[in-house]
């Protein structure tokens, strides 16, 4: 049982401690549903690891939960210290719309590498095909954004994805995202 005078972030952290042994469906106290895990992890579940792009380029902590083949939540805390933030705007700092669609991309790649386990990120191209987004309301530092990624269509090295970035309730923005993923081939000059 949390203390009564437990930060939020440590309740909400506590509680997924105490319950995701017991059960596959979570919520956490921002009301996000973290949805099961329903097959076996045959690989690590770090964005570094299932992400091509390295520090300080990856816009994803970590994984909330994941549906294989359908739906992806994860989590990015916006650090008032973020490279991009000091130029972007000075004295109003946001995060920038570039950023937050890189942000829903990345866990759109994180979905689909846990869906197609014989694809690795480290040997694979990647090719972002087409993004339609919309921004509705800016993120500020100091905020915790939840990435959601839905396949919406799959034909093996290409995927569509329904995404969007929450703020709280409240969607602050939406893109489709289509990319591309093709094997490197390594016998090729």
């Amino acid at each position: 049982m949390p203390l009564k005078n437990e930060a939020p972030r440590d309740k909400a952290r506590g509680f997924l401690e105490r319950n995701t042994e017991r059960t596959h469906s979570i919520r956490t106290l921002k009301g996000t549903v973290l949805l099961p895990r329903t097959h076996k992890i045959s690989r690590s579940l770090n964005p570094e690891d299932l992400l091509p792009q390295k520090r300080p380029f990856i816009f994803v902590d970590k994984i909330l939960g994941y549906e294989r083949s359908k739906k992806i939540v994860a989590l990015k805390h916006l650090r008032k210290n973020s490279f991009f933030l000091k130029g972007h705007f000075p004295g109003n700092p946001i995060m920038p719309g570039a950023l937050i669609v890189e942000a829903m991309g990345q866990a759109s790649i994180m979905l689909f590498y846990l869906s197609n386990p014989s694809f690795s990120p480290h040997s694979c191209n990647h090719y972002l095909v087409k993004v339609e987004a919309t921004f509705l309301f800016p993120i500020r530092p100091k905020e915790d954004i939840v990435l959601e990624s839905k396949i919406t269509h799959s034909t093996g090295e290409s995927a569509i994805f329904d995404t969007c970035a929450r703020v709280g309730s409240k969607i602050a923005s939406t893109a489709k995202i289509y990319l591309v993923i093709k094997k490197k081939n390594h016998g090729a000059k």
